[in-house]
């Protein structure tokens, strides 16, 4: 880009020393032609003429190399700007979509004017008006991540089978937007089922919103959609491609001219490029005194002639872009670079200057910025929080969602960095993981981090190396989503999951798994104790179920008191409880039935009235052949101690004289 500056500022320089010393080469025949006089006196300035000349030529190169030079700088930068915006969207690994929906809701809209009030019962009774509808719906863009998402090779295979993506289940979701739409709403999001071109059942969260500006057609809506089908509550993110560039040929043109010192800028010459550029010949720029004025664009003509005014008065160079009319009335965009010096001819200071033509330039300059706020606006509108971090943890771009999750008020963000919210232990682990990421692949991660305002949040968060326009990997890409209410209802669920509500011990089903375990693994030495709470439906018919309750919480707490940590406490049934003893021979259980006795003893409820009273039986199991018949063993020594503690008139008449049998038909539970 450089080296096209450079050519382009001699070869402007260039033609204006050969337009110059045609100039002088003419003046200097016509002199000679006419007195001797004149000859001699222009002999002697020839020197200083050639100097001025040389000069004012080095000087135009000057201007106008730096001149190029800064809109090349320009130009790059919005090119940068651009096309990180456009990696933004195009290589998210979320599903993206673009959609058109104003005939949708010009459809709805019509319908409402004849009359419709209640569109669900309507759809009721015409239900191929949803089908009508959704082939109103027009696919403006999608991106790498969505063709991945349904198997599609290209754009076009991807919007010629909608109909097999939809299916007949995805008219629901199609229903449900209908209704919102209909009700007004800028945002939407449900779940509903799709099918890939490979012909594979997925179920999808969706969620879309109106682009800001947008609201009054609907012409513009960010439509993302995330597979759910393995994980529901997860980010489904695709591969990172590698970004594209969009280059921008430039045509540059140049006019040069010298313009008098006057209010008009009455020209004096034109190189013959200004009838390309303008329509007008020189001959009619060189006789029309205020044809500048008059081609200027009426939008431009008061800041330039104002500009014009004080360069004439202050003698600085004059150095505008602005709008010029040509003679077949299109407009174009010009660059005029001018500077004053000193013409032997006229004997006095004239304008030597350029006119660039940069009306392709600007034009790609408006079409750069109108693309970065497309693509802004598209990232800004979706729900996921979407951010940039360099590889020192500091942010580069954060959408309003992802300034929303980290608790900060908008436009913020970027003055923060990541140690504000999580631990620098945490921000390296995260960068070394991206660093050793493949490129265009992605890992997710749980970031948990703690907002100014104290709150903790854990995000599922989505990173993807961020490599800048020239290749070089700068940081990362994050998409993040709030899962902390589903990691506090999942520690919940898996906590019921595995315990008894009464009681907060461990439930049957728990306690079952770690003793089948304990067999396969053969563990050894392992112990088991039955505990079984004596006079249970006699407490409560006397006292009543409340006081049940209470007895069986009561029998809780001393369990945990007389048991080890590692000990598998749990409630087997109504009012019986078992105890996993792993690593414990059989003279280590008798010191804990001991132990559980003795604590079990000293305590009660209702203030003494009711006694806390458990049958105890232990087994143990020092071999692999002892392991199946454990838990039929601790439940007969269980019923052999309850046998022994009953009365002797409540024995004989509860059993009469017989053997206590097990509860239990098989050996193991």
């Amino acid at each position: 880009m450089r080296s096209s500056s450079v050519r382009l500022a001699l070869i402007i320089t260039f033609v204006y020393v050969l337009v110059f010393v045609i100039w002088i080469a003419g003046v200097y025949r016509l002199m000679t032609q006419t007195s001797p006089e004149a000859s001699q006196s222009w002999r002697a300035n020839v020197p200083l003429v050639m100097i001025f000349a040389l000069s004012s030529g080095l000087l135009i190169y000057f201007l106008v190399y730096r001149e190029l030079t800064a809109r090349d700088r320009s130009q790059q930068a919005l090119r940068e700007s651009e096309t990180r915006f456009r990696y933004l969207f195009e290589n998210s690994p979320i599903s993206l979509w673009e959609e058109d929906f104003s005939g949708v809701k010009n459809r709805l809209d019509k319908l409402r004017a004849e009359g419709v009030r209640d569109l669900e019962a309507y759809l009721q009774q015409n239900p191929d008006f949803v089908w009508r509808c959704a082939s109103q719906l027009r696919v403006l863009d999608v991106n790498r991540a969505t063709l991945e998402l349904y198997r599609a090779k290209t754009k076009e295979q991807l919007l010629g089978n909608i109909v097999h993506i939809l299916g007949d289940e995805g008219m629901q979701i199609i229903r449900e937007e209908l209704l919102a739409i209909w009700d007004g709403a800028g945002e939407f999001q449900s779940t509903g089922v799709n099918y890939r071109l490979d012909g594979r059942r997925i179920e999808f969260q969706l969620r879309w919103s109106v682009v800001p500006g947008y609201e009054d057609t609907m012409s513009r809506v960010v439509v993302s959609i995330l597979d759910i089908t393995e994980q529901r509550a997860a980010e489904a993110l695709q591969r990172i491609a590698e970004e594209q560039y969009r280059l921008l040929v430039e045509q540059v043109s140049a006019v040069v001219y010298t313009d008098q010192l006057d209010e008009h800028g009455s020209n004096i010459y034109s190189s013959p490029y200004i009838e390309q550029l303008t329509g007008y010949t020189p001959e009619e720029w060189r006789s029309i005194p205020d044809l500048w004025k008059r081609v200027i664009h009426p939008q431009d003509r008061e800041r330039v002639l104002a500009e014009h005014e004080r360069t004439n008065r202050t003698g600085e160079p004059f150095q505008m872009e602005y709008r010029m009319i040509r003679r077949d009335g299109r407009v174009i965009w010009v660059r005029d670079v001018a500077t004053l010096g000193w013409d032997p001819h006229f004997q006095g200071t004239v304008w030597r200057g350029v006119l660039l033509d940069v009306t392709e330039t600007k034009q790609a300059e408006e079409a750069l910025q109108r693309s970065e706020e497309r693509l802004r606006a598209l990232l800004e509108g979706q729900g996921e929080g979407t951010l940039l971090v360099n590889l020192s943890g500091q942010f580069v771009f954060a959408n309003p969602a992802a300034e929303a999750l980290f608790g900060v008020s908008p436009g913020t963000l970027l003055s923060c960095e990541m140690n504000d919210f999580t631990s620098t232990r945490e921000l390296n682990q995260l960068v070394t993981e991206v660093l050793r990421c493949e490129r265009g692949a992605s890992i997710t991660r749980e970031l948990s981090i703690r907002t100014f305002r104290g709150e903790k949040r854990i995000l599922l968060s989505t990173l993807t190396p961020w490599y800048e326009a020239q290749g070089q990997l700068s940081g990362m890409l994050m998409v993040c989503r709030d899962v902390t209410h589903l990691k506090k209802l999942e520690g919940e669920l898996r906590y019921q999951s595995t315990h008894d509500a009464l009681t907060g011990l461990y439930n049957r089903r728990y306690f079952e798994e770690q003793l089948e375990q304990t067999i396969q693994q053969r563990s050894l030495p392992v112990s088991l104790v039955i505990c079984d709470v004596d006079g249970m439906k006699q407490t409560n018919d006397t006292y009543g179920h409340l006081a049940g309750d209470e007895l069986l919480r009561q029998a809780a707490r001393g369990l945990r008191h007389a048991c080890r940590e590692r000990d598998v406490i749990a409630r087997v049934g109504g009012d019986e409880f078992a105890v996993l003893l792993p690593f414990t021979d059989r003279l280590a259980a008798e010191r804990v039935v001991e132990r559980l006795r003795e604590v079990l003893s000293q305590m009660s409820i209702l203030d003494g009235k009711v006694a806390l009273s458990m049958s105890l039986g232990a087994a143990s199991a020092e071999q692999v052949d002892m392991l199946a018949s454990l838990f039929r063993r601790a439940d007969e020594a269980m019923y052999a101690d309850k046998a022994r503690r009953l009365r002797p008139k409540e024995r004989s008449a509860r059993y009469n004289g017989k053997t206590i049998p097990s509860r239990r038909n098989g050996e193991i539970p």
